[in-house]
């Protein structure tokens, strides 16, 4: 994903500009958006939005790798699939949530599901950074897990 030309179709479509303003306020994900339903959120705040201004918004979300526009078939409706986390995505558009990286979602073989994953920067020591590649939505209890590995680690003891 690039997102410094995320946050710049934000900040110049108006389309997209009230589409994530929109998502952010939700508290669920959509995995799906129809173009239609999109016309509609949209066309409540800019009577003028066209179907071509979504789906052309679409396209730009496509080439930014946040998912996969479909064009509508006989039965199936033209869509976004998003990737990505698309209240994740809306959030870090609109300023709200300062992401490092965002990274497609990888597959939980227990889970059957994709599960997106955000890098975690430390500062170990001075001038010693590492990095930790966690779930976004990681629970307190694997946090505790994995707060317990760390603690067996060895560890040199002449420190």
């Amino acid at each position: 994903m690039k997102s410094e030309a995320l946050r710049s179709l934000y900040n110049t479509n108006t389309t997209a500009k009230i589409f994530f303003d929109f998502l952010s306020s939700k508290t669920k994900n959509v995995k799906v958006s129809t173009v239609e339903s999109t016309v509609s959120v949209v066309s409540r705040t800019e009577p003028k939005v066209s179907r071509k201004d979504v789906v052309e918004m679409f396209e730009k979300l496509d080439e930014l790798e946040c998912g996969q526009y479909i064009r509508g078939r006989i039965g199936h409706k033209a869509r976004f699939e998003w990737d990505i986390n698309a209240l994740h995505i809306a959030r870090f558009s609109t300023g709200e949530e300062p992401i490092l990286e965002f990274y497609p979602q990888s597959f939980d073989g227990q889970t059957q599901e994709f599960v997106e994953m955000r890098v975690h920067r430390f500062n170990l020591r001075e001038n010693m950074e590492v990095e930790l590649t966690l779930p976004l939505d990681l629970s307190e209890n694997e946090a505790k897990r994995l707060s317990s590995f760390v603690l067996c680690l060895p560890f040199d003891e002449c420190d």
